[in-house]
């Protein structure tokens, strides 16, 4: 389990809007994730923990192509986020 791709996207846009600066951003991050790098709320890394590095599970070109995509296609247009849900 893992938050959105929307809500990750949309948040790694913000801060990273140039498409070079947050393609590095995502190698480096899938790479060697911590919690100081994380971009998501506080409250996503203690529901959903953080992310475990894909070190050998993924070539840095297939990251890289991954990157890009992701990069392209999301936040779907129209994605806005998600009004605070109770639980």
């Amino acid at each position: 389990m893992a938050p959105a791709l929307n809500g990750i996207m949309k948040h790694i846009k913000m801060r990273y809007p140039l498409k070079a600066d947050a393609v590095a951003f995502i190698n480096n991050y899938v790479m060697t994730p911590s919690k100081e790098k994380a971009i998501c709320k506080p409250q996503k890394l203690q529901r959903f923990g953080l992310m475990p590095s894909q070190k050998g599970n993924v070539t840095k070109e297939e990251l890289n192509r991954i990157a890009n995509w992701m990069f392209e296609y999301y936040p779907e247009q129209g994605f806005k986020g998600h009004k605070k849900r109770k639980f």
